[in-house]
């Protein structure tokens, strides 16, 4: 119980942290220096390249906002509907998949926004 209570909120955390991030990204906003390590040397160069950067990580954040979301309803149906052994087992692997998942879309989103930032910088 205890279990599924921590796991709904923690990522009920991340989905704000994403959303967040896909918000301030999609404005072209996110701080060049700070949280989310999108620093490369094509971004710092050029304001345009940065913006441009940090707009083509947006989809990626709401995506990883929506997988978090998605993952806290399931942690919740498994913890408090599903029989308990079932439910619990259940949990575990909602947990770990939704980590898994949440921390690959944030390095996709990085890349992306660093491979963007290259591109502008080249044309």
């Amino acid at each position: 119980m205890i279990k599924t209570i921590i796991g709904i909120l923690f990522f009920l955390v991340v989905v704000t942290i994403y959303l967040y991030l896909a918000v301030q990204s999609k404005k072209g906003a996110l701080p060049v220096k700070g949280f989310p390590k999108l620093k490369s040397q094509e971004a710092a160069s050029s304001p345009d390249g940065w913006r441009s950067g940090s707009q083509a990580a947006w989809p990626l954040f709401f995506a990883g906002a929506l997988v978090a979301l998605f993952h806290s309803f399931g942690i919740a149906i498994a913890g408090f509907v599903m029989p308990s052994p079932d439910g619990s087992h259940f949990v575990n692997v909602l947990l770990v998949s939704g980590v898994v998942v949440c921390v690959g879309l944030y390095f996709v989103a990085v890349s992306a926004a660093r491979d963007s930032a290259r591109h502008d910088k080249e044309s």
